[in-house]
């Protein structure tokens, strides 16, 4: 299962130009691009779930239940009640910023094109919880025209 947690909607916008800057632009299919390796365990990464520590962490690019130990904790709550929560990794508190896509004149995002974000899980800046910011499109843009946030300059 893979959880979104989304703390701040609408901070801001950004338009997606148009003219010859943006004519040069290619859709591109997300089926054919490369995967980007993700390992939120490493000891790079991680701080309280470690792979080197706890054997049970997922690998590299692996599904992660948090549904299941260690991911779920037995604790106490504040009135003294066993309580299940998830017990997560340390993170920032500043919210990562992932940039969702909506054409002008539109109130849906703009479907086929995937989210772009800016990181992530071990590198700089990366968090679990995540800023929206909403990417004004001209009304013919193309799905996947845009794949990184250095794009939206």
């Amino acid at each position: 299962m893979d959880i979104r947690l989304v703390v701040l909607i609408t901070a801001g916008w950004f338009a997606v130009s148009s003219g010859p800057a943006r004519a040069e632009l290619q859709p591109k299919n997300p089926d054919q691009g490369p995967i980007a390796t993700v390992d939120r365990f490493s000891d790079r990464a991680g701080k309280l779930l470690v792979r080197s520590a706890d054997k049970r962490l997922p690998s590299p690019n692996q599904p992660i239940d948090f549904d299941t130990p260690p991911f779920n904790v037995l604790g106490f709550s504040p009135t003294g009640e066993p309580t299940l929560y998830y017990h997560l990794d340390v993170q920032s508190t500043t919210p990562a910023p992932v940039y969702i896509f909506y054409r002008d004149g539109e109130d849906r995002p703009v479907q086929n094109q995937l989210d772009v974000i800016d990181t992530l899980p071990g590198e700089q800046g990366y968090n679990d919880f995540q800023q929206v910011w909403k990417v004004w499109a001209p009304k013919d843009y193309v799905a996947n025209t845009i794949t990184d946030a250095s794009m939206l300059q």
